[in-house]
């Protein structure tokens, strides 16, 4: 990093979500709607999440077995969770449709590679075959004071740690001390195997790190956390579907704009049913394993639309056509519902996508979700940053007195906060010195599951801005790494707080005019 660049930190203090009380149960915050009403995913202590595998789990001699099922191709399609407003607000974001195709309508199960990406095709399918559903277990938050060192916003699976490059010696060890080893993975384009132990019986999470970080402190170990969206919301003021590219300075383009460049996406699954994706060149793969409900895809779709969507026809009509709508998208879900019906996802599924994505050359990816620090997380973060991966992740939505959100406040990964047309900071946005730039993400017009599309709120839909203009550098630059792009960004920005760098808006709005004019 350039010296200008200050270290992200960990900083203390509670998150306070605001609608914790509609969330049975809940103690903890995982991630804040993205217009500030707080939408912590509970997942209740009876609730069953499965595992994110494929074929290449291998299964433990003790007999735990971990393999994809018949659910990993499928799902992504629209869902139940109600069209594109479905998440609330002011009511512009449901008025298109309610998932026109419920749960598979759009065959966003077959991963929507549709000739995008004849590998890809088969990827999926690989998923599925012959494996036996993963074993379920139960969640639990970090509750207790032995969790600190996860932040409020953690959550995970409570009977289980993972482990990174375990040894055989490591594996002998922890059996004598009660602990079974549940399945292994190897993550070749990180470089890193995954272990899952299943802990001794009278043993919680917590205590299970403290043991394990004290009997093994040179391997990494933690507990198997748990991440959540940031979930779209809509707002009462309505600005024109346009406002953001004028205020980036980005313009309208055309639709080849973007031909060559090639990003990524960590999020739930993408509805190409909807007409603004018809044309764009989507590759999916689901990370789920059989038997997961698969999360409703308003999310992604809506990111994805950003990124690189047509202009959208339907309800809404008269959006804006994608930032960079030639560009190659190659999609990650990750994302399930837990039995109340909010999405989350293992720390697991986030280093396989990463994984996946290096696989395929990957360099630029867009990242929208939140839970707390996590090692394993910690090392897929950094190894895919030192192998060249530029990471521009959504800064938070839990307010302003709320700890880092992570991964966006790891080092090495661009931070995004969200500013209305105003350009003053969104009510709901984490502050701190982990946030690097501000983009349009208050009442951000995008595509939802269906048809038609809605106006958004929250860092998740400003972080494709930064992305965008991120990718139009690596076209003026192929060889431009992590601090080149940083310092172009930098460079392009415009101060909106206190001189200099600040805990609001980072060093400002980013600014940059698109790479190709109108014509495509």
């Amino acid at each position: 990093m350039t010296p200008a660049r200050r270290p992200k930190r960990r900083m203390a203090g509670l998150a306070k979500p605001s609608l914790s009380a509609l969330l049975r149960g809940s103690v903890a915050a995982i991630a804040l709607g993205a217009a500030g009403i707080a939408v912590a995913p509970y997942v209740p202590e009876d609730s069953m999440l499965s595992y994110v595998v494929d074929d290449d789990w291998a299964s433990a001699s003790e007999g735990g077995t971990d393999g994809g099922g018949d659910d990993s191709g499928g799902d992504t399609g629209g869902g139940d969770d109600g069209g594109s407003g479905s998440d609330g607000g002011s009511g512009s974001d449901g008025s298109s449709g309610s998932d026109s195709g419920s749960d598979d309508s759009s065959g966003e199960g077959a991963d929507d590679s549709s000739g995008e990406s004849a590998d890809d095709s088969s990827d999926e399918d690989a998923d599925d075959s012959e494996a036996s559903p993963a074993p379920a277990v139960t969640t639990a938050s970090a509750e207790s004071s032995s969790a600190s060192a996860n932040a409020s916003n953690d959550r995970f699976i409570a009977n289980e740690m993972v482990v990174a490059n375990g040894d055989d010696q490591f594996a002998a060890a922890v059996r004598q001390m009660g602990y079974r080893i549940v399945a292994e993975r190897v993550l070749p384009s990180l470089g890193i195997t995954v272990t899952r132990l299943q802990l001794p019986e009278n043993t919680d999470a917590p205590t299970a790190r403290t043991q394990l970080a004290a009997a093994f402190p040179d391997i990494v170990t933690d507990v198997h956390s748990v991440y959540a969206p940031y979930l779209p919301q809509g707002m009462a003021a309505i600005p024109a579907p346009d406002y953001a590219r004028g205020l980036t300075g980005w313009g309208e383009v055309g639709g080849a704009c973007g031909a060559g460049v090639r990003m990524g996406i960590i999020d739930s699954g993408i509805d190409k049913s909807n007409a603004a994706l018809a044309d764009a060149a989507i590759v999916q793969k689901v990370f789920l394993a059989g038997g997961a409900k698969t999360a409703a895809s308003d999310h992604g779709t809506a990111i994805a639309t950003i990124l690189v969507g047509g202009a959208t026809p339907g309800a809404l009509s008269g959006g804006p056509t994608g930032l960079l709508p030639g560009a190659e998208l190659s999609a990650a879900a990750i994302f399930e519902r837990d039995d109340t019906g909010a999405p989350i996802a293992s720390v697991v599924s986030i280093a396989e996508a990463l994984d996946w994505l290096l696989s395929r050359d990957i360099r630029l990816v867009n990242l929208s979700l939140s839970g707390g620090d996590n090692k394993l997380l910690r090392l897929a973060i950094s190894t895919a940053t030192k192998r060249g991966m530029v990471l521009i992740a959504a800064a938070g939505n839990e307010g302003p007195e709320a700890p880092p959100a992570f991964p966006a406040a790891y080092e090495g990964v661009i931070a995004v906060t969200a500013i209305d047309r105003e350009k003053n900071p969104y009510e709901m946005s984490n502050q701190g010195a982990y946030v690097d730039f501000a983009a349009p993400g208050v009442s951000v017009w995008a595509a939802a599951a269906g048809e038609g599309g809605g106006f958004y709120s929250g860092s998740s839909f400003a972080a494709p801005f930064v992305t965008a203009a991120a990718a139009s550098a690596l076209l003026d630059d192929s060889g431009a790494g992590l601090e080149q792009i940083e310092a172009r960004l930098r460079g392009l920005a415009v101060d909106l707080g206190e001189p200099g760098r600040d805990p609001v808006f980072g060093w400002g709005l980013v600014r940059m005019k698109a790479p190709c004019d109108p014509a495509g």
